[in-house]
């Protein structure tokens, strides 16, 4: 039941990125907010209370909030860190309510003179608070989730082609030349993708107020970069094919299933899966097998979710 709710929301997702303003005004009011409809969200048992203050009508966002950043604060190097320093800093469910991010500066080598002598002061922490540019948590995390929204639609530039599919036209670097990559090859966990999620300045030009972080998730193996079990094959017209090499012994599976995902935060991973971000489920509503030994010949005749844009 989840995969086909999800698989009817990436059929939406394409109403939607091709401009239709219905489809579009729909899906983001699906994606935003503390209820998100339709879409998986695998986060962790709300805070009780911060639970309570969003029922009684607390503009706070359950995804990004004070009790995750002071829970969060007591498993890491922050607590040995603020310990060591003999700091009165002190987070307050209260106070920071608007703070996104506490950090713990170090201040050494400070020197003063008095007359003729110098004297040294010992090293210091001093920490400091990184409060959203917002009225409330709720307002920025919806905010994030437009941007996001925003550059995914220019990022994968979708067009359309036979049987009415949809083609996600991925801008290259301009330094990448065509013979470089056409007809080849490549083990994911070595194609540059870093660069591709880089070159799309129009996309990035979106991304000076909340400088998020780009990824690629390979499903099914959400965050778990297993790069090396897939490949990336990129036939002579520029058609993209990423699939799994590992799971079965004469097919290749999991075709095209690879999505962008815009994080708010850069230290996405497994271990780490929920801080805010926006990817969707897929965009290919179907996975087929491919032969091994008829790799090139099958890839050939499968419609193509991914095209790379050259320069040259």
């Amino acid at each position: 039941m989840m995969l086909e709710i999800l698989n009817l929301y990436a059929r939406n997702l394409f109403k939607a990125i091709h401009g239709d303003v219905g489809d579009e005004e729909a899906l983001l009011k699906d994606i935003k907010g503390n209820d998100p409809k339709g879409f998986y969200c695998d986060i962790k048992g709300l805070y009780s209370e911060m639970k309570e203050e969003i029922k009684n009508g607390a503009q706070i966002s359950q995804w990004l909030n004070q009790y995750a950043l002071i829970e969060n604060s007591k498993s890491t190097g922050f607590s040995k860190l603020l310990k060591n320093s003999k700091s009165k800093f002190i987070l307050n469910k209260e106070k920071d309510a608007n703070t996104l991010a506490v950090f713990g500066t170090k201040i050494s080598g400070l020197k003063f003179q008095l007359k003729d002598s110098e004297f040294g002061l010992d090293d210091k922490y001093i920490f400091v608070r990184q409060e959203i540019t917002r009225k409330n948590t709720l307002e920025y995390y919806n905010d994030f989730i437009e941007q996001a929204w925003e550059f995914h639609k220019i990022f994968l530039d979708p067009s359309i082609i036979e049987n009415k599919k949809t083609l996600l036209n991925i801008q290259t670097p301009k330094t990448w030349k065509k013979e470089d990559f056409l007809g080849k090859t490549f083990n994911a966990k070595d194609f540059p993708t870093k660069d591709i999620l880089y070159a799309n300045s129009e996309a990035n030009s979106l991304n000076s107020d909340f400088d998020f972080s780009l990824n690629t998730i390979w499903w099914f193996d959400t965050y778990s970069q297993k790069r090396d079990l897939y490949e990336i094959y990129i036939n002579n017209e520029g058609y993209l094919y990423c699939y799994n090499t590992n799971k079965q012994k004469d097919n290749f599976i999991d075709i095209n299933r690879v999505v962008l995902s815009v994080s708010l935060f850069g230290d996405m991973n497994r271990e780490n899966l929920y801080q805010p971000s926006l990817d969707f489920y897929n965009y290919n509503t179907k996975t087929q097998e491919v032969l091994r030994s008829e790799k090139e010949e099958q890839f050939d005749k499968i419609l193509p979710v991914f095209k790379l844009k050259f320069f040259n």
